[in-house]
C-alpha cells in the first residue's frame, strides 16, 4: 500500500490527505516562538550589497509604465483606500509589475506565472474555529538555471502552471496576494500555517533549500517573509505605492539570480537528468560527486523545524566508489551543555575502528541567527538556531530489516556490536541504537566490517568529570529505548538517570527481537505483535510494563510467536542475551553500592571491570549462534547434495518427462505457522536470576517438532 502524501501539493483534489497535512503543519508551527519579527530597513541592510542599488531601482521606476514616480502610485492599482479591486486583479498587475522588475533586470532565469488558473481552497478546521484555507500561493516566481531540475518550466507561451511536483520543484519563491488586508493583520496564524505548508512542499521536493522567500500583498501593502527551519522573519509592512522602492527591493530579492539568496545550496545541481554535488575529498579538495539517484535516498521525514537530514547516494569522481553524502543540521546554543558534539567530531573520534561507519570528509556551515541577518527575538529564545554540516562518508549495505540471509544478519550483528564496544573504550556512547541505525558490510566485507553502526549525530561523550551523559526517555527511539531509562525521571526532571553500556546492550536486543517479529524471509514482513507495538507507545509507563512482562519470561513470548525463518537459534540467542542483561543489570547495582554512586551519578571508570566481562558475554552469546547457524547451514547442504544424488540416480528410470521428479515447494511462509501473543495474560513469574560465571550456554534441548495452532497471514513486500 502506497503512502499517504505529505505535501499540499500531492494532496490536490483529495480533502482528507489535505487535512492531514495541513494538520500536521499546524501541529509544530503553532508556537509563537517560531514568528520573529524585523524592522523595515531589513532588505537593504541585509542585502543591500547583493541586489541592484537604488539609483538603478530609481531608475526603473522613473522608466516603467506602471508606476507614477510623481504622484507616488501604481497606475493599475489605486492608492485610494476607498477604491477597492478585486484579488484577482490585484494579482494579475502584480505579476506585471514582477515581469517588468525582471525584464528591466535581465533577470533572465526567472519567470512569474500564477500558480492555478483558479485559487484552490479547502474549509476545515485545523485550529480551534473552522477555517477556508489557500492550498497554493497566488504566484510562483521560478527558475530555469542549474539550481532547479531542468524542464519543470511550462512554455514561454503559458502563464499559468498546474500547482504540481514540476512547478514546486522550479520554485524559487512565490507571492501570496489577499483581498483583505485583516488576514494578514489581524488573522496571521492562518496566513503563517498557508506559508508553512507552501515553504514545506519546497523544501520536501527540492531537497537543496535553507531557506524561501515569500511577499504577501494587498491592493495597497506588502509583507516581507523569511521562512527557514527555525520558523518566520517578518518586516513591517510596506505601503507600495508610497514606499515603492522598499517594494521593488522585495522583488529583487525574490527575484536574485544568486541561488544562495534565494537559500537553495549552489553545490547542489543539476547536468541535464542527473544531479551532482561539489564537496570535499579525502584530501580536502572540492571534486564534483555524481549523485545515482537524482533524488535523497533518504529523508528524516517532512517536517519544517527539524534537523532534516537528507541523504544522497553516491559516486567518487576519483575512485569510482559509492559514497554517502549526508545533510543534518544541530542546535548550536552555548547555554546549553546537553547538546552532543557536531557528528564529524564524534566521527574523527571513531576513525579507524571496525564496525562503525567511517568518514571521508567534512564542511561545517554557519549558525542559522547569523545566516538570517538582523531580527528581533521578542520574549523568546532563538531556540531553533541550526548550524548545516554535509558529511561524505564510506557507503554500505542495507538495514538491518532488508537482510537476504540469516547468517549474513548475525555476522553484521556481531561486528555493529563489537564496534560499538570500541566507541565505549573512546568515550563515545551511541545513545540511538536501533534498526535502522546498523547496516549490514559491502559484498564480500572483511570480518569487522560486516555490520557497521551508523548516526553518531546523537552521540555523546564522557564529561570531563567522567560521567557519563544524561538520558531520558525522549532521547533516541523509544521502541529501543532501555527497560531501566523508561523508568527513569521525566526529561525535565532536576535530576536523570545517566546512559550506560547497558542500555545500548539491551536496545541491540530490541533490534533482535524486532527482526524476529516481523522478518520471515528476504522481502517476507508481518506486523509487529502487540506486545511490540507497546514497546512504542507514547505513555513511557505503558512502554515500560510491556517492556518488564516481555523481560520477565522471554521464552514465553519466543515460542508464542516462532518465526520459521530464524529458527530456535536467534530464539535461544535472544534468551542468552537475556541472561547476559540481567547478570550485568546486577553487577550495575554491586558497583553503585560499591562506588556509593546512583542511577544519576555513574562515572564511566566504575564499569570499565564489568563492561569488558558483558562485552564479553554478549559476543559469546552471538559467536555460539554463529557456530550453531554454520553446522545447520552444513547439515542442509550436506542433505541437499544427497538428495540430488539419489535424485540423479532416478532419472534414467522415468519413461515419460511427467515421470520425472519436480523439486518440492520450500516457501517458508506457507510450510510453517505462528501463533499470536496473547497481551491481556497474566505476568509469568519472575525467572531466578543466575550468578555470574554460569553456564550461559548450556540450555536443555527441546522438542523441535512442536506445531502451533493459529497461522496468522504474512505478508510479502518488495522493498
Amino acid at each position: 500500500m502506497p503512502a499517504p502524501p505529505v505535501t499540499l501539493c500531492a494532496s490536490a483534489g483529495n480533502e482528507e490527505a489535505t487535512l492531514r497535512v495541513l494538520k500536521a503543519v499546524h501541529k509544530e508551527t503553532d508556537r509563537s516562538d517560531l514568528t520573529f519579527r524585523t524592522d523595515r530597513f531589513y532588505v537593504s541592510t541585509t542585502f543591500g550589497g547583493r541586489i541592484p542599488c537604488i539609483e538603478e531601482i530609481r531608475e526603473f521606476l522613473e522608466e516603467t509604465e506602471l508606476y507614477d514616480y510623481r504622484r507616488k502610485t501604481w497606475l493599475e492599482i489605486p492608492a485610494d483606500m476607498d477604491i477597492e479591486i478585486k484579488e484577482p486583479q490585484v494579482t494579475e498587475y502584480i505579476q506585471r509589475i514582477v515581469e517588468d522588475v525582471v525584464r528591466f533586470f535581465e533577470y533572465s532565469e526567472r519567470r512569474v506565472m500564477r500558480a492555478r488558473a483558479e485559487p484552490a481552497t479547502l474549509r476545515c478546521q485545523v485550529g480551534a474555529v473552522s477555517e477556508t484555507y489557500r492550498l497554493s500561493p497566488e504566484l510562483l516566481i521560478t527558475g530555469t538555471e542549474r539550481t532547479f531540475r531542468p524542464g519543470v518550466v511550462v512554455p514561454d507561451d503559458s502563464e499559468i502552471l498546474t500547482y504540481d511536483l514540476a512547478a514546486v520543484q522550479s520554485a524559487a519563491s512565490f507571492i501570496a496576494v489577499r483581498e483583505d488586508e485583516e488576514d494578514v493583520v489581524i488573522n496571521d496564524e492562518k496566513l503563517h500555517l498557508e506559508l508553512f505548508a507552501f515553504v514545506r512542499d519546497i523544501f520536501y521536493y527540492q531537497s537543496n533549500r535553507t531557506h524561501v522567500h515569500a511577499l504577501v500583498m494587498t491592493q495597497h501593502n506588502a509583507f516581507f517573509y523569511r521562512l527557514d527551519r527555525g520558523g518566520i522573519v517578518k518586516c513591517p509592512k510596506i505601503d507600495i505605492h508610497k514606499n515603492a522602492m522598499d517594494f521593488i527591493r522585495c522583488l529583487l530579492l525574490l527575484c536574485c539570480p544568486e541561488p544562495t539568496i534565494l537559500g537553495a545550496d549552489p553545490n547542489v545541481f543539476w547536468v541535464s537528468d542527473s544531479r551532482n554535488i561539489t564537496t570535499l575529498n579525502a584530501r580536502g579538495e572540492l571534486v564534483d560527486y555524481k549523485l545515482n539517484s537524482p533524488d535523497p535516498i533518504w529523508r528524516l521525514d517532512e517536517s519544517l523545524i527539524a534537523r532534516a537530514t537528507t541523504i544522497w547516494d553516491a559516486t567518487c569522481p576519483e575512485s569510482g566508489e559509492r559514497v554517502i553524502i549526508k545533510d543534518s543540521s544541530r542546535i548550536e546554543d552555548p547555554e546549553r551543555d546537553d547538546l552532543p558534539l557536531p557528528e564529524y567530531e564524534t566521527l574523527k573520534l571513531a576513525q579507524g575502528l571496525d564496525g562503525v561507519v567511517q568518514m571521508i570528509a567534512y564542511e561545517d556551515g554557519k549558525p542559522l541567527s547569523e545566516l538570517r541577518g538582523r531580527f528581533l527575538q521578542n520574549f523568546y529564545r532563538f531556540e531553533c538556531n541550526w548550524v548545516r554540516s554535509r558529511i561524505i562518508m564510506k557507503a554500505y549495505g542495507r538495514a538491518t530489516q532488508y537482510i537476504e540471509t540469516r547468517m549474513q544478519l548475525l555476522r553484521g550483528f556481531r561486528d555493529a556490536v563489537a564496534g560499538h564496544q570500541k566507541l565505549w573504550n573512546k568515550g563515545v556512547i551511541h545513545m540511538d541504537v536501533s534498526c535502522l541505525n546498523i547496516l549490514m558490510g559491502n559484498k564480500d566485507a572483511p570480518v569487522g566490517q560486516r555490520g557497521v553502526l551508523i548516526d553518531l549525530d546523537g552521540s555523546k561523550t564522557i564529561g570531563e568529570d567522567g560521567l557519563l551523559p544524561e538520558t531520558h526517555a525522549f532521547r533516541g527511539t523509544k521502541i529501543f529505548t532501555s527497560l531501566r531509562i523508561l523508568d527513569g525521571p521525566h526529561r525535565h526532571a532536576d535530576y536523570l538517570y545517566r546512559h550506560t553500556h547497558l542500555d545500548e546492550l539491551e536496545s541491540f536486543a530490541y533490534v533482535l527481537c524486532c527482526l524476529y517479529f516481523t522478518v520471515f524471509g528476504h522481502r517476507k514482513y508481518a506486523a509487529y505483535p502487540d506486545i511490540v507495538t507497546e514497546w512504542d507507545y507514547a505513555v513511557d509507563e505503558v512502554a515500560a510494563a510491556a517492556k518488564r512482562r516481555f523481560w520477565e519470561n522471554p521464552k514465553l513470548f519466543l515460542d508464542n510467536y516462532r518465526n520459521p525463518f530464524f529458527g530456535r537459534i536467534f530464539r535461544d540467542l535472544i534468551l542468552d542475551i537475556s541472561k547476559v542483561l540481567a547478570d550485568g543489570a546486577l553487577a550495575l547495582e554491586e558497583t553503585l553500592i560499591e562506588h556509593g554512586g546512583s542511577h544519576t551519578h555513574i562515572k564511566k571508570e566504575w564499569l570499565d571491570e564489568t563492561s569488558k566481562q558483558d562485552y564479553e558475554e554478549y559476543l559469546a552469546a552471538i559467536d555460539k549462534a554463529l557456530v550453531a547457524l554454520e553446522t545447520e547451514e552444513k547439515r542442509v547442504r550436506k542433505q541437499a547434495r544427497k538428495a540430488r544424488k539419489e535424485a540423479a540416480k532416478e532419472i534414467p528410470k522415468a519413461t515419460k518427462e511427467s515421470d520425472a521428479p519436480h523439486a518440492a515447494d520450500n516457501n517458508v511462509a506457507d510450510s510453517h505457522s505462528l501463533a499470536p501473543i496473547n497481551i491481556n495474560a497474566p505476568a509469568p513469574p519472575t525467572p531466578e536470576r543466575r550468578k555470574r560465571g554460569a553456564d550461559d550456554l548450556a540450555r536443555k534441548e527441546e522438542d523441535e517438532d512442536e506445531v502451533l495452532k493459529k497461522k496468522p497471514r504474512l505478508e510479502t513486500a518488495e522493498q
